[in-house]
């Protein structure tokens, strides 16, 4: 396929939520750069499903990225965080088009929350997605282990907010490698249903 066009349609289910599982089979066989991905209209045409915003974009994020809807017909405080969408995806495209990509949870497994993780070829950055399904009451936090990274390394977490006009990041910790991939971190889960976190991660020089 990739012979006649260098990106790929994975479905017209643009729902976020119904592409964890679509993207997860087409990211066995084809680049995160050849996968297209938009952010779509919420409720979704096909599933009905209320999704936030912030989680349609970031999951559009993990592919070519765009939007599928109107933002004249959207709200206005959704409006207002696209230009943080569009700065956080400049960060991560070059990780999406020459990354390595790693699976570290599959929601079409466990039905509770996928995780993937893409880090840079030398190593020095990369990006940590969470996206979860319903929220449960009382749990607060999820035990993270990263792959990918050297181990000797020293790596800054950084989360990344895109609900607002301009993109914020707010300072998670410093860590070995070692300990991001065998202890890992805790995760605080979002108190929300279909909530999503992405950590960037930045080599820390010592």
């Amino acid at each position: 396929m990739l012979y006649y066009s260098p990106q790929i349609w994975c479905s017209d289910d643009m729902d976020p939520i119904e592409r964890l599982s679509i993207e997860e089979g087409t990211e066995l066989l084809y680049p995160l750069s050849t996968m297209g991905a938009h952010v779509c209209k919420s409720p979704n045409d096909i599933s009905k499903r209320t999704v936030p915003f912030a989680t349609r974009a970031l999951m559009a994020m993990t592919g070519t990225f765009g939007y599928e809807l109107d933002i004249t017909k959207i709200p206005d405080e959704e409006k207002r965080t696209i230009p943080a969408q569009i700065t956080l995806y400049k960060k991560v495209r070059p990780l999406i088009q020459q990354g390595d990509f790693y699976r570290i949870a599959s929601f079409r497994k466990n039905r509770e929350w996928d995780g993937i993780c893409v880090i840079s070829k030398d190593k020095k950055e990369g990006f940590f997605l969470y996206v979860q399904g319903l929220y449960v009451p009382n749990a607060k936090s999820r035990r993270i282990c990263l792959k990918g990274l050297d181990l000797d390394r020293r790596y800054t977490i950084l989360i990344e907010d895109i609900t607002g006009e301009n993109l914020k990041e707010k300072n998670f910790g410093t860590f070995f490698g070692d300990t991001l991939m065998h202890a890992g971190i805790l995760l605080q889960r979002p108190e929300m249903d279909f909530g999503a976190v992405m950590l960037r991660i930045r080599e820390q020089k010592m």
